[in-house]
């Protein structure tokens, strides 16, 4: 079995704030001893244990899956609705509807992908499989809009070289 980069767990401090701590394996393989992310969300915990990791040149992003890197997309902490928030480019319904593709649909297929390995065939094998199930085309499309959103934004972030909705797919507009 191979090892994830890193692992983050939950400590309750004394004073009962709870704060995500995290631990790695270094390249010798041994374990590092845990410690404090001083983060209190899970993404931002998680984001900040992706960049430490990075500065240090030691980071592997093939092993991360599509389940590890969508924790906490579309919630009111993570860093893309703050963004959408604060520019007043998102409606509530619309957040309500990409959780639940996500929860629904896209992380029941997609989840134990690993990141780097999602294909445009397997994009079109979740579309197929969406249509296969006798959903709406307006559903589908929302449902492919929040995949999409999310892969653009694991480009963005140079996690994936290259967003696996095919071009022909339609531009899709976040």
């Amino acid at each position: 079995m191979e090892k994830k980069p890193f692992y983050l767990f939950k400590r309750k401090l004394p004073s009962g704030k709870s704060v995500y701590y995290w631990y790695h394996y270094r390249a010798d393989g041994t374990r590092s001893t845990p410690e404090s992310t001083g983060k209190t969300k899970k993404n931002e915990a998680f984001n900040f244990c992706v960049k430490r990791l990075e500065n240090q040149g030691r980071f592997c992003i093939s092993g991360l899956t599509f389940g590890e890197f969508a924790d906490g997309w579309f919630t009111e902490n993570h860093y893309y609705l703050r963004n959408k928030r604060d520019i007043g480019k998102i409606k509530d319904s619309t957040v309500h509807s990409r959780q639940v593709a996500l929860n629904k649909y896209i992380l029941p297929y997609f989840s134990n992908y690993v990141l780097t390995g999602i294909t445009s065939d397997d994009v079109f094998k979740f579309r197929k499989m969406l249509i296969n199930n006798n959903l709406s085309g307006n559903y589908i499309k929302s449902i492919m809009q929040a995949l999409s959103i999310m892969l653009k934004d694991a480009t963005e972030r140079e996690l994936i070289p290259k967003n696996p909705i095919p071009s022909n797919m339609g531009e899709v507009k976040t």
